[in-house]
C-alpha cells in the first residue's frame, strides 16, 4: 500500500510539471504571435495605407470622399447634357407622315429605276440569218415564241410553250438566239442575271423577283406577251441542300412559285427563256417547270468552215477551196465563240510582224509594209526603222495567208474537252 500511494504522488507530480511546461509554451508563443501582428499592422499603415489613401484626417475623410462623389456626379451631368443637346427634338406626327410619303417615293423611284435598266427597250437589229447553223435550235425558238405571236390562230385550242429552256457547251450562240428571238417578236423583253436578283438586304431578292414577274404580267397582252431572259440560270436554281443559306432558300422558292404562273387566271402569263451551261445541276423542281428543253449543240466541222469565211470576209481574205477543206477536220469541238477568237488570232498575226519588224517597203503611194523574202527580187525599196520611228498612219499589213491561220489553230484551242462535251450527249439522251 505504502509502495502504491508513492508511485501515484510521483506520477502526480510529472503531470503537474508536465501542465506546467505546456502552460508556459503557450504563453511564449501567444506572446511571440501577439508581437508579429504589431509588428504586421505597423507595417501597413505605414507603408501600404500612406500609399494607397490620401493623407487627410480622419475626421475629413467623409467630407473628401463627398466632395469627389460630387464632382463625379458634375460631370456625368455634363455628359447628358451635351448628348441631349446634339439629338434631334422629337418630330410631330405630320412631320413623321412627310417622311415615311419621302421614303416611299425614293422606294418608288428606286423600284422603276431598278425596273428599267432590266426592261431592255432598244433591242438591237439582228436576224437568225446572222447566226451560222443551229437549225433545230432555230426551230424550236420559232415554234414556240414568235409564231405564237405573230401567227395566234395557228394554235388554237393548244397549250403554248411559256417556259423554255436553253442548254449545252459555252459559247454556242444561246444568248445570240434570244437576242434574235426578241427582236423577231417586238415584245417587251427583261434581261435577267444573277447579279439583277441577289441582294444583301433580308428579303430583298425574292422581292426583286416578285416586281420583275408582275411588270411583266402587266406589260403581257394576249396576242404579245412579254419575254423574261434569265441568263445563267444554274447560278441560282442549283439542287437544294439542307446546307444551303436561308435567303437563298427563299430565293429560289420564290422564282418556283412566280415560274408555275399566276394562280388567279386575270394575266396574260410571259414567256420564260432560259439559258444553262450545266443542266445536270439544276434542281428537279425547275427542270419541272420548263416544259421546252431545247440543246444548243456545237457546231458541226462544215458550219466553222462557214463561221470562219464569213469573220474572214470582213477583213478581204480569202483561200483556195482546198485549204479549206485541208483544214477542215480540225474545228472538232470548236465552239462558235472559239471560231470568232481563232479569225482574231489569223488576222493580229501579222499584226505581231509589224511590232517585230526592221526591215520595210516602200509602195508608190508612201505607205510602207514589213520587208518579205521576195522584196529584193521584185526590187522595192526599202530601208531599216522601227514602227515607233515611222510617220503615223503610214504602216498597212500584209496580205493573210494560209500560214497564218496554222499558226492560229496552234494556238487557239477548244474551250470544251471531249470528256465534258460527253456530260452534254448523255444528258440528252
Amino acid at each position: 500500500m505504502d509502495f502504491e500511494s508513492t508511485s501515484q504522488s510521483e506520477e502526480s507530480e510529472k503531470e503537474n510539471r508536465n501542465f506546467s511546461f505546456t502552460g508556459e509554451k503557450r504563453s511564449q508563443s501567444s506572446g511571440s504571435g501577439d508581437s508579429q501582428r504589431g509588428q504586421l499592422t505597423s507595417m501597413l499603415e505605414s507603408t501600404s495605407m500612406s500609399h494607397f489613401t490620401p493623407k487627410v484626417p480622419r475626421q475629413r475623410r467623409g467630407e473628401h470622399l463627398s466632395s469627389h462623389v460630387s464632382s463625379n456626379r458634375l460631370e456625368n451631368l455634363r455628359v447628358v447634357e451635351s448628348t441631349i443637346s446634339g439629338m434631334a427634338l422629337p418630330k410631330d406626327d405630320a412631320n413623321d407622315e412627310q417622311d415615311e410619303e419621302i421614303e416611299n417615293d425614293r422606294a418608288e423611284k428606286g423600284d422603276k429605276k431598278y425596273l428599267e435598266n432590266i426592261r431592255q427597250t432598244n433591242l438591237p437589229d439582228t436576224s437568225f440569218d446572222d447566226i451560222t447553223g443551229q437549225d433545230e435550235a432555230k426551230v424550236a425558238l420559232i415554234q414556240s415564241v414568235i409564231l405564237p405571236i405573230k401567227q395566234p390562230q395557228l394554235f388554237h385550242g393548244l397549250k403554248q410553250w411559256r417556259r423554255i429552256l436553253l442548254y449545252g457547251p459555252p459559247g454556242t450562240g444561246k444568248t445570240s438566239l434570244v437576242k434574235c428571238t426578241a427582236s423577231a417578236a417586238n415584245a417587251p423583253f427583261y434581261s435577267v442575271t444573277c447579279s439583277t436578283l441577289l441582294s444583301p438586304y433580308l428579303g430583298e431578292s425574292e422581292s426583286r423577283v416578285r416586281e420583275i414577274f408582275a411588270d411583266a404580267r402587266a406589260n403581257s397582252t394576249k396576242n404579245r406577251p412579254a419575254i423574261i431572259f434569265i441568263d445563267e440560270v444554274d447560278s441560282v436554281t442549283r439542287t437544294r441542300t439542307a446546307h444551303e443559306d436561308e435567303s437563298t432558300r427563299r430565293l429560289k422558292s420564290e422564282l418556283l412559285l412566280q415560274l408555275e404562273g399566276d394562280f388567279s387566271g386575270k394575266s396574260v402569263e410571259p414567256f420564260v427563256i432560259a439559258c444553262s451551261n450545266c443542266p445536270w445541276d439544276l434542281d428537279p423542281a425547275f427542270i419541272r417547270r420548263f416544259s421546252r428543253r431545247i440543246l444548243v449543240d456545237l457546231p458541226s466541222m462544215d458550219d466553222c468552215c462557214r463561221i470562219l469565211k464569213k469573220k474572214l470576209d470582213k477583213a478581204d481574205v480569202e483561200f483556195a477551196e482546198r485549204h479549206w477543206m485541208a483544214i477542215r477536220d480540225k474545228f472538232y469541238l470548236y465552239s462558235g465563240s472559239d471560231i470568232d477568237n481563232l479569225a482574231t488570232a489569223t488576222l493580229m498575226r501579222r499584226i505581231d510582224e509589224v511590232i517585230l519588224c526592221e526591215n520595210w517597203d516602200i509602195h508608190s503611194d508612201g505607205r510602207v509594209t514589213p520587208s518579205s523574202n521576195f522584196s529584193a527580187l521584185v526590187g522595192t525599196q526599202s530601208f531599216i526603222s522601227k514602227w515607233a520611228d515611222i510617220p503615223n498612219g503610214s504602216i498597212i499589213p500584209r496580205k493573210v495567208k494560209i500560214d497564218d491561220l496554222h499558226y492560229a489553230l496552234s494556238v487557239i484551242k477548244p474551250s470544251i474537252s471531249e470528256t465534258a462535251y460527253k456530260k452534254f450527249t448523255e444528258y440528252e439522251k
